[in-house]
């Protein structure tokens, strides 16, 4: 899992995704009360925060290699003690 970041959006980069569908849990950050999740192409994406993370649910019928999820409004998750 990798993230990078322009402006207000956050892009969580999912490796190798082949075939792949459903949950992945975000670890890294955690939803507000205006969060939404979409595909690159805006399909907005189911999501829950959990205390693992914020899971999101990617979308059937995915291409090979990595998927791209667009969050929007989300906040850094603290490590933990």
């Amino acid at each position: 899992m990798r993230y990078t970041a322009a402006g207000e959006f956050v892009y969580a980069i999912v490796g190798d995704c082949a075939g792949r569908a459903g949950p992945v849990t975000l670890a890294d950050v955690q939803a507000t009360p205006t969060t939404s999740v979409e595909s690159t192409d805006g399909t907005p994406l189911a999501w829950r925060q959990t205390p693992s993370g914020l899971e999101a649910n990617l979308p059937a019928g995915g291409r090979d290699g990595p998927a791209v999820m667009v969050l929007h409004r989300v906040e850094a998750r603290s490590a933990p003690d």
